[in-house]
């Protein structure tokens, strides 16, 4: 895309070369934006995962302020609850998503979002985005 002549790029979309992210039960993508504020087009392949994105402006820099580069908190194994913060911030998502296997979805980086892995008998999920 940064190389085609006469600026042609800058309209045709960009399929990033990688990001693949695999990970076990309880593993995610921390809260962050992107460094480029692109729309984001993912596809899980396999197991299930939570995805929440968060308002872009002022509630973005608030969830960033408390949780930029850290993974919720997963609920509690035996009450299955979050705490009460995890909780709160939740509720103030724009989206909670449960992606399941083969789900494509589009989102802008350019709002705080999280990914987690949500525990399944085989503990293994796999996405591309």
């Amino acid at each position: 895309q940064d190389v085609l002549p006469g600026g042609v790029g800058r309209v045709l979309p960009s399929w990033d070369r990688g990001h693949a992210f695999l990970g076990g039960a309880g593993t995610g993508s921390s809260v962050h934006v992107d460094q480029v504020c692109w729309s984001n087009v993912g596809k899980n392949y396999t197991g299930h995962k939570v995805l929440a994105i968060w308002p872009l402006g002022a509630e973005t820099h608030r969830i960033l302020d408390r949780w930029y580069r850290f993974l919720l908190p997963r609920p509690d194994p035996l009450t299955g609850e979050l705490s009460e913060d995890a909780a709160a911030d939740l509720a103030t998502a724009s989206r909670v998503a449960l992606v399941g296997p083969g789900d494509v979805f589009v989102f802008s980086g350019a709002n705080a979002h999280t990914t987690l892995v949500v525990p399944t008998r085989t503990g293994e999920g796999g996405q591309r985005s």
